[in-house]
């Protein structure tokens, strides 16, 4: 999980990838924070 933030501020130009579609030249981001992931608690059930 990350918080960014987009450096350009000019409309994205879509360009054909394959079937998909694409930004042309890519997208340029910053990375503002990378925020904690949440801790998955497990339990373990026995059967008897």
């Amino acid at each position: 999980n990350y918080e960014l933030n987009l450096l350009e501020k000019q409309p994205v130009k879509a360009v054909r990838r394959g079937v998909t579609l694409a930004p042309k030249g890519g997208i340029k981001m910053q990375l503002l924070k990378k925020l904690p992931q949440p801790q998955k608690s497990i339990e373990l059930v026995r059967n008897v």
